[in-house]
């Protein structure tokens, strides 16, 4: 995957397993656990997506889409410079990599993800 490009996406829900079932009828998506409110999976086409448990979606900032960088920390000066807002630090995604969620100069969030490399 090209660095810059759309890596992941989620998708709010207040009810997994109707939203699982609901996509899997629709789309034939397959569902992996990863949490108890989180579940992975991968459209056709390779890309990473997740429902996310919510108590509320808040359609102003979902869903939410996630683009691959090479490093986080730049972005994080970056946005600032350019009028947006660093929303949340640096985290950690357990085995998968890390993340940072941004607003642009108008609010919309997103997010930037660094995968893991191979031999990490």
């Amino acid at each position: 995957m090209a660095k810059h490009d759309l890596f992941h996406f989620e998708w709010a829900t207040t009810d997994i397993a109707k939203t699982q079932k609901f996509f899997k009828g629709l789309f034939g998506w397959k569902f992996i656990p990863w949490a108890d409110d989180y579940v992975l999976f991968r459209t056709p086409s390779g890309l990473s997506g997740a429902l996310a448990l919510v108590d509320e979606p808040d359609p102003t900032v979902r869903p939410l889409l996630y683009f691959e960088v090479a490093e986080l920390g730049p972005y994080m000066k970056k946005v600032k410079k350019l009028g947006g807002e660093v929303i949340s630090d640096i985290q950690e995604a357990p085995g998968l990599g890390e993340f940072a969620i941004f607003a642009d100069p108008d609010g919309s969030f997103f997010g930037v993800f660094k995968p893991l490399k191979e031999d990490e």
